[in-house]
Formats: structure tokens, sequence, C-alpha cells
């Protein structure tokens, strides 16, 4: 029987798989859709731990693409990526990443007119322990991109005891050690590199 792995191996095993895939390069939308279903592949062959030989490996792939196919949501949050995860399945890569494409643009417009919002409304007296991680990141990198910020906050949460949130990857959030303070999940810290952003432009006009 294959021993389970424990959840901090599991974190840096595919802490490591995201690095590798964030530096492939950009290709066309079936060749990134061959891309991404090898990640989830690999993914669920190391959460099994079933990637060390070719009869293990296919095991693993024949159910993650199984339970792809099945997949079957009533929360419309979700309603997308379901659709994507079918496509690939399908061999309709291009479809799915097109798909994928313009759910991602609809987001960020939605974030955009949040951030907007968020900008003209009321500041709280007490920051977040995650604004307190990210802005002294991006004092050292104004420019730095959102998959760079999340990287290295990981990386902080797990290498300092000290520090103020540590990442969930089973929960996909950002948990404050002050469980006064809510948890952040991933998709929300675009806003607080915005905010960032934002903050340190303000700073350097006032300098």
């Amino acid at each position: 029987m294959t021993a389970k792995r424990s959840q901090d191996e599991l974190d840096i095993l595919w802490l490591m798989l995201d690095l590798e895939f964030m530096k492939l390069k950009p290709m066309s939308h079936e060749e990134v859709a061959t891309q991404v279903l090898d990640w989830i592949l690999m993914r669920e062959r190391l959460r099994n731990n079933l990637e060390k030989n070719l009869s293990d490996q296919l095991m693993s792939d024949a159910n993650t693409i199984e339970a792809l196919k099945s997949m079957d949501t009533n929360d419309p949050e979700f309603s997308t990526i379901e659709k994507v995860f079918k496509r690939l399945c399908d061999k309709r890569g291009k479809a799915a990443m097109l798909l994928l494409q313009a759910a991602i643009q609809k987001k960020q417009n939605e974030l955009s007119i949040r951030q907007q919002r968020n900008a003209r409304g009321p500041r709280l007296k007490t920051r977040h322990p995650l604004t307190n991680m990210v802005d002294p990141i991006v004092e050292k990198n104004p420019t730095m991109k959102i998959n760079n910020l999340f990287h290295k906050l990981v990386a902080e949460g797990k290498s300092d005891k000290s520090a103020r949130c540590q990442y969930d990857f089973s929960k996909d959030a950002f948990i404050p050690v002050d469980k006064k303070f809510d948890p952040v999940p991933k998709s929300d810290l675009s806003d607080y590199l915005y905010r960032a952003k934002q903050r340190i432009k303000r700073a350097n006009r006032l300098a």
C-alpha cells in the first residue's frame, strides 16, 4: 500500500510544481491546454504518491480523468471550471482555454470595479495581517506580479515562524495566526497587491 504524504510535504511538492509551471513559455491555446492538463495530472500523482513508476502514473491519471469528467457541481462559482475540465478531458483544449480566458477577463473586470469602490470607501483602522506581509515585499519590487507575490508569501509563511499568516493549500487561503481576522482566499490576493502598489505611489508623491 502506498504511504500517504504529510500535508507539509505535499504543500512543498505542489509549490515546486507550480513554480515550474509558471516558468513555461507562452504557447497556443492547444499547447497551453496540454500543459494545464499535465499539471493537474501531476498534482494528483503527487497527492496520491503515485508518480514513481509508469503503472502508478497511469492508474492515477485514469482516476483523475474520470473524476474531472464526472464532476457535477451545483455551485455557480465552479460551473465554469467544471466545463473547462470536461473540455480538457474531451480533447477540446482550445475551447477549454478560450472559456477559461473569458472567465478570467470577466473576473478581472469585476475586480477592477471592486477595487475602485474600495478605494473610495472608508478605511479600516486595523490592517489585516496579510497587508503587513504584502507591503514590505511589494516595496522592494513595486512592479511585482501576482504569482511572484503568492510564492514569496507562501515561502515566508513556511520559513518564518513569526509570519502573521500561513497559506493553507487545502483551503486555498491565507490563514492569520490572530484568529480575530478572517482568512483571505488566494483569489483576493490581487486586491492586496493593488492596494500595496497604490500606497507606494501615494508615498512617492508625498516624498
